[in-house]
């Protein structure tokens, strides 16, 4: 009996050991195979998985491939040992990522300083390659371990989003707390984000490119308005583009109201891959310009004597405002000019040009030059409405301004000037009212000067010797 113990404690010994290798043999990375070193021979490498390699000598090279099915942020990262007597400094591998037409798209090194280096980078679905290599560090007894896992922590695109009833929520970027979305695009893709803003607000929009092969993107902000039919229609209040070689490029800012804005992407030509885009909101008050304000029919109301800041997007965006007359008036003046007086664009200008709600022009197009305070004077205006009508000049590009409207008192007509009065009972009362005893006095005083009095004697003997005359000449 104690020799059947013995033997069966024996064999349970002996399983518990051979169990434990199989857990530790299951939990090891499975390693690369040679000859892996072009795209062709390239080891698969599972998404979320991890493998271990070797570079046996200067000339070694590993290939790996990478699967994708759905867009995302991918993580790869490459972990090795340290060499003790090796520079901190010194870099051991180089890894490059190229997607599946075999164009780089990133690239990093590990240092001594540094074991464990790592990148991030957008997919679309589709077959990416990593490639690893030896750099200033060589031992051929170093083994390292390559992995590319979903990187779940990131901010991104949820596909599908091709459609503005599609659109990805995104959180607006705020002062000290950026929120950069990832974002990729494949051919003929294009992505909605939908972005909703609590209050008037100023903002601006960016897009970045992810990679070192960077691509080439339009991104535009949109807003939905009701169309002449009363149906939903895009309006597009501007468009930005990165292209290849650009890191960044932020939109200028632009006034927005409280309510659901989209920012869409596409790529320009055949361009793919991936970017980043953001939406920040600032502060922003009740007079400031709101997109969409491109016809007229989306004119942004102006208030007498209140200063709206407004900025011409690109070239072609067209800035309407709209003013109410409803009194007698002796005319309008609006004051154009630039934001901060500084000519911060050579030559930069505005044109601008006031009319009625029939499209009749009340002033023609005027251009008002950067850094100029520009005034145009109206004549009175009957009852209405006024359209501002402010486009993009010669050179001018994201360019801030200001204007405002000032009503002028109507003044007296020129018949009013001459006589004082409007009616004959008005007239009358006009005569009554006059003082005329210093005019009897002047004239008593006039005729004493003259000597009308002896005037007249003498006019009558003159007029009787004429009549005695004649009647003795007839007789």
């Amino acid at each position: 009996m104690k020799k059947a113990k013995s033997l069966l404690a024996l064999i349970l010994a002996m399983l518990i050991a051979f169990g434990g290798t199989l857990c530790a043999f299951a939990a090891e990375e499975p390693a690369e195979t040679e000859e892996n070193n072009t795209f062709e021979t390239a080891d698969a490498l599972g998404v979320g998985t991890s493998i271990k390699g070797k570079i046996a000598d200067a000339d070694d090279e590993d290939y790996y491939a990478v699967t994708v099915e759905n867009s995302g942020l991918i993580t790869v990262t490459l972990a090795h040992d340290v060499k003790t007597n090796a520079d901190a400094t010194a870099s051991y591998f180089e890894v490059i990522v190229y997607d599946a037409e075999k164009a780089q798209i990133d690239s990093f090194k590990s240092t001594g300083a540094d074991a464990t280096a790592s990148v991030d980078f957008s997919v679309i679905p589709g077959v990416y390659y990593i490639y690893v290599k030896w750099d200033r560090v060589l031992d051929d007894t170093l083994e390292y371990v390559l992995s590319a896992k979903i990187n779940k922590a990131a901010l991104f695109e949820t596909e599908p989003n091709d459609m503005i009833s599609q659109a990805t929520a995104l959180t607006l970027s705020k002062k000290g707390d950026n929120k950069l979305y990832y974002g990729a695009i494949s051919a003929g893709d294009t992505d909605y984000y939908s972005v909703t803003f609590s209050k008037p607000s100023l903002a601006f929009f960016g897009i970045y490119n992810t990679a070192s092969k960077a691509g080439s993107y339009e991104a535009s902000f949109v807003k939905v308005v009701d169309g002449i039919d009363g149906n939903p229609v895009e309006k597009t209040v501007g468009t930005i583009t990165i292209v290849d070689g650009e890191t960044v490029k932020d939109s200028p800012l632009f006034g927005v109201n409280g309510g659901t804005y989209y920012l869409k992407v596409k790529g320009i030509g055949s361009s793919t891959g991936g970017y980043q885009v953001r939406v920040y909101a600032g502060d922003s008050n009740t007079n400031d310009e709101f997109e969409y304000n491109n016809e007229e029919k989306y004119a942004n109301l102006i208030a007498q004597g209140k200063d709206i800041t407004a900025n011409i997007f690109d070239k072609t965006d067209v800035d309407f405002f709209k003013f109410n007359v409803s009194n007698a008036n002796g005319g309008y003046s609006i004051t154009v000019s630039d934001y901060d007086g500084k000519k911060d664009v050579a030559n930069g200008q505005w044109s601008v040009e006031v009319f009625d709600s029939n499209n009749k022009v009340v002033k023609e197009k005027v251009t008002v030059l950067n850094s100029e305070k520009y005034v145009i004077e109206t004549d009175a205006l009957a009852n209405g409405t006024y359209y501002i009508k402010v486009t993009a000049g010669n050179n001018l590009t994201g360019e801030t301004y200001k204007v405002s409207i000032t009503e002028k008192k109507a003044s007296a007509s020129t018949d009013d000037k001459d006589d004082g009065v409007t009616s004959f009972d008005e007239f009358i009362e006009s005569i009554k009212k006059i003082d005329w005893s210093g005019f009897w006095k002047n004239f008593e005083g006039w005729l004493e000067y003259v000597n009308v009095i002896g005037i007249i004697s003498d006019l009558m003997k003159s007029v009787a010797d004429f009549i005695t005359t004649f009647l003795f000449a007839n007789m």
